[in-house]
């Protein structure tokens, strides 16, 4: 009978340690599923935080595209000007009928020597007391 008594008893202690270990087990998955609970939702914030910010991003970029757009056109439009601006002087130049480049007609420290308006009439001539047919009478009115 005594045999049976430890038997038993053994039995009975082997089953007492196993109900406190899965106790134990049940306590510890119940508050490790608590922490998972709650972290998942502080990283189900951060995963909206940062989709928010991406949506951000993505928005700043489509209207830096647009801005980048814009600025082509409005270069396109300037290279179209200029080119409209350039044909109309080379047309203007050619009908004054200056030739070369349209560039200024006196070197720099001359202060318009080489222009007809500040000459004398012997000079416009071409020579030094000649002057050119017809120039006197075109100057004083009587030619």
């Amino acid at each position: 009978m005594e045999r049976n008594i430890r038997t038993r008893t053994g039995v009975f202690l082997v089953l007492v340690a196993l109900a406190i270990g899965a106790g134990a087990a049940a306590i510890y998955l119940a508050l490790d599923e608590d922490e998972s609970g709650s972290g998942s939702g502080a990283q189900e914030a951060r995963i909206d935080a940062l989709e928010s910010d991406l949506q951000a991003a993505r928005e700043k970029a489509a209207q830096a595209t647009e801005a980048a757009e814009a600025a082509r056109a409005a270069a396109a439009t300037a290279r179209s000007e200029i080119a409209d601006l350039a044909t109309r002087v080379e047309g203007l130049v050619g009908a004054a009928g200056v030739e070369g480049d349209a560039g200024p007609t006196t070197t720099p420290g001359t202060r318009g020597a080489g222009r007809a308006e500040n000459q004398q009439p012997d000079e416009i001539a071409g020579g030094e007391g000649k002057e050119a047919p017809g120039a006197a009478g075109a100057l004083d009115g009587s030619g």
